[in-house]
C-alpha cells in the first residue's frame, strides 16, 4: 500500500497566502517590478523559506533579481482580483482583503488541517514582505 504525498502548496497559493497577512495589516504594497521581484528573492534566499520559492527561477536583470513565473502569478492575481494597480503610475498594489481570505480558506484550510503547513511560516513571510514593500501611511487602523 503506496502512501500518497501531501498537498504541495504552488507559488500562487503561496503568494496568496503571503498576501493575505500582509492585507491584514497593511492596504497596499509597492509594486513596482524591481522592488517586488527582489523582495521575494530574498525571501527565497532565506534558509527557513528557500524550500517554498523552488517554483521561482530567478535571473540578475541589472541591479535587481527577476523571476518569469512571479511574474505571471502576480499578473493572475489581478484577474482573481486578489490585488489591484490603478494607480496612475503604477506605484503601488492595493490588497483585496476579502478576495484574498476566501482563496486562502479554500487552499490552506486542507492542508494546515494535515499538518502540512504552519501558517506561522507564512505570517513570518508577510512580516518580511512588509519590512520591504508596505508604502508609507497604508496601515489599517484597529
Amino acid at each position: 500500500m503506496s502512501v500518497s504525498p501531501k498537498p504541495r502548496v504552488n507559488s500562487l497559493d503561496l503568494l496568496i497566502g503571503i498576501l493575505k497577512f500582509v492585507a491584514e495589516r497593511h492596504n497596499e504594497i509597492s509594486c513596482t517590478t524591481p522592488n517586488l521581484q527582489n523582495a521575494i528573492y530574498n525571501l527565497s534566499q532565506k534558509d527557513e523559506f528557500a524550500e517554498y520559492f523552488n517554483d521561482y527561477r530567478f535571473q540578475q536583470r541589472g541591479y535587481y533579481h527577476f523571476s518569469e513565473n512571479l511574474l505571471a502569478d502576480l499578473r493572475n492575481l489581478e484577474r482573481l482580483e486578489c490585488i489591484s494597480a490603478k494607480n496612475p503610475r503604477f506605484v503601488h498594489y492595493t490588497l483585496h482583503l476579502d478576495i484574498l481570505k476566501r482563496f486562502f480558506e479554500r487552499t490552506y484550510s486542507e492542508k494546515q488541517h494535515d499538518g502540512y503547513f504552519d501558517l506561522k511560516t507564512l505570517e513570518d513571510m508577510a512580516g518580511e514582505i512588509c519590512a520591504q514593500l508596505v508604502c508609507q501611511n497604508t496601515s489599517k487602523h484597529t
